[in-house]
């Protein structure tokens, strides 16, 4: 396959953006870049436009430190850069860099599995820093190539402790402003709060959060006082409370104590050290932060949870946390209203309540659920059904008007609401239900009417799959017609030139018989049309790749499609009253067969594969026996 030729793209600020312009115009997973030159401008408050410096002021400027924490002026760089497609040998896959929220420190990270014992690796190490320095907007000093191995040996003796194949993370302060210190007051950090809140991207108003034992779980950081200077992306602050000159009169105020944390020394220990106090919990539990007190829940039985008592409980599903609920009361809220619960065994006695939420991998509601509230799980039993619940493998005794989406579901009797599953077996059904089923529904008595049963690939994994397939097909579609509209106008600019370029090598070959100069004019209109036939080539095997990707797709959905031709309803009683079943299938595109059955004879419904069309049958045959 032709390789991606590289696009040089000069004087670009934003290199992200334009990385992702790029990747997304030829149809690149992802995508790096070469600096090839630095650009660094002096922005004037005072002027429109910024001044330019040369490389030998630019140099200047950054070893003098007090010329580059002058005040008056903000550094700016731009690039010339060559974007070429990302490889699997690119260190990208491994490392990042991290700006603090005030441009202060820069810390790398390598990440778990790098290998640091590969060829070149300190220089390709060196080179990736670089690179991400300027898509931070972290000012990045020109270095030719004779202060060049000075400078990777400065970094690997910042990495000396980092050595062979990483078996976890590592986190390496490498750079920090010369000059400029932040003014920070002292502020708490509930690390296991962060983290929930980063990998669910929403905040809850009062929750606790689940904790092992000897976890940290608060950062109290120590006060400082702020120095006015120039930060790593090249802007000048201005501290309020310049301390540069003295700081001996704040040194006993208020603002310059860290917070006063109240905690339980029987819960949590504590650690300090010059930037930072560390709090630690002692034992596993739930843990809470608020009013600059710290609380462990250790308790896994409770009497009832909710946003009065506890507030929610999250987290406790990575933490292999067990929670049971046991309200003196079945009929009132065990779980309260709005209140989330998440952790890997749930075991309640009781009611769940209004907009209530649990996620788990082992739930048990001995009770019943509001009709807002919703349960995800792995495996989940439920007394009385009316709200929500998505589960591998689902027992409910009664579902009234609830919604279920199980893989292997069983349930005792349904009133209304919908059914998704793959296998269903329902004891006695009553009336206005829909129910989807994929591959098996055994139905032992059918007592009511007007449902609404469906052979459909409906339930939530196979619903998933089909979304996301669909949604990548029309993905490389759009790709695929972008590409070509780039290859309609290079294969113009080919046939317009290859007559041309014809004549030129034919000058060219007739120079060298000559031995006489050939015209640089001549070497690059060739040249540029070697590139344009690459580039077109390119574009074609990038076009047939994603046409394959495509195909890939529209097969797992062909298989899909085939495997529901198998689904059969199994049917222990009569078909009393009204009821009607449809057959729903993806290929012909959202094609649908139908039976209404009215006080019909018990029998059992198959699809015959060759019409696509259901059939009522007395007997099924034996699956084993059909394959």
């Amino acid at each position: 396959m032709q390789d991606f030729h590289s696009v040089i793209v000069r004087e670009i600020q934003n290199i992200k953006e334009c990385l992702e312009n790029i990747c997304a115009t030829y149809a690149l997973e992802g995508a790096t870049y070469e600096i090839l030159r630095i650009h660094t401008f002096k922005q004037l408050p005072t002027q429109e436009e910024n001044i330019k410096l040369s490389p030998e002021e630019c140099a200047n400027l950054l070893e003098n430190s007090d010329a580059y924490n002058a005040a008056g002026f903000d550094l700016i760089q731009s690039f010339d850069i060559s974007v070429r497609e990302l490889s699997a040998e690119d260190l990208a896959h491994f490392v990042s860099l991290e700006l603090d929220p005030y441009a202060h420190t820069l810390t790398l990270i390598l990440k778990q599995g790098l290998d640091t014992k590969k060829e070149k690796f300190w220089e390709n190490l060196y080179t990736e820093i670089e690179r991400q320095k300027a898509l931070l907007g972290v000012i990045v000093e020109s270095i030719d190539d004779a202060k060049k191995p000075q400078a990777i040996a400065s970094l690997k003796e910042q990495c000396k402790n980092v050595a062979n194949v990483l078996s976890s993370d590592v986190r390496i302060e490498i750079m920090r402003a010369r000059v400029y210190k932040p003014e920070i007051c002292s502020s708490a950090l509930l690390l296991p709060k962060k983290a929930w809140e980063h990998k669910n991207a929403m905040s809850l108003e009062s929750a606790s959060y689940a904790v092992d034992s000897n976890e940290e779980v608060l950062h109290v950081s120590m006060p400082q006082s702020g120095v006015s200077g120039r930060n790593l992306c090249g802007h000048y602050v201005q501290v309020s409370n310049d301390t540069a000159e003295s700081s001996e009169e704040h040194t006993d105020s208020k603002e310059n104590k860290p917070l006063e944390i109240h905690y339980d020394e029987r819960l949590f220990s504590k650690t300090e050290s010059e930037d930072i106090i560390v709090y630690t919990a002692l034992s596993k539990g739930y843990v809470s932060f608020s009013d600059n007190t710290l609380k462990l829940l250790e308790m896994q039985e409770f009497r009832e949870v909710n946003m009065r008592s506890t507030g929610s409980l999250v987290g406790g599903i990575e933490k292999n946390m067990v929670i049971s609920i046991t309200c003196p009361n079945p009929h009132d809220d065990a779980l309260g209203q709005g209140t989330i619960l998440e952790a890997a065994q749930i075991d309640i006695v009781g009611s769940v309540g209004e907009k209530a939420q649990i996620i788990g991998t082992d739930v048990k509601i001995h009770g019943q659920t509001h009709q807002s509230s919703s349960i995800k799980a792995t495996n989940c039993e439920i007394d009385f059904l009316k709200g929500s619940v998505q589960a591998q493998n689902i027992k409910i005794k009664h579902s009234e008007m609830g919604k279920i989406d199980g893989c292997d579901v069983e349930i005792d009797e349904v009133s209304g609401g919908s059914v998704y599953a793959k296998n269903l077996k329902i004891q006695k059904l009553h009336s206005h239900a829909k129910i989807y089923v994929s591959h098996t529904l055994e139905l032992q008595t059918l007592v009511g009417s007007e449902n609404e049963i469906y052979i459909a690939a409906q339930y939530y994994e196979l619903r998933d799959t089909i979304t996301h397939n669909n949604a990548q097909i029309e993905h490389y579609i759009k790709q695929i017609n972008a590409l070509l509209h780039l290859l309609g106008k290079d294969n113009t600019l080919i046939k317009q030139s290859k007559p041309i370029i014809a004549q030129l090598k034919t000058i060219v070959e007739e120079k060298k018989r000559l031995k006489e100069q050939v015209d640089p004019k001549i070497t690059k209109a060739i040249a540029e049309y070697v590139v344009t036939l690459k580039r077109a080539q390119f574009l074609k095997d990038r076009i047939v790749s994603l046409q394959t990707c495509a195909k890939e797709k529209n097969n797992a959905l062909q298989h899909i499609d085939e495997v529901l031709q198998d689904a059969r309803i199994i049917c222990h009683s009569p078909w009393k009253n009204h009821n009607e079943v449809f057959y729903e299938y993806l290929f012909p595109k959202n094609g649908r067969d139908g039976l209404v059955l009215q006080d019909a004879k018990q029998s059992h419904i198959m699809i015959d594969k060759q019409n696509r069309k259901l059939l009522l049958v007395d007997t099924l045959p034996d699956t084993a026996a059909e394959k």
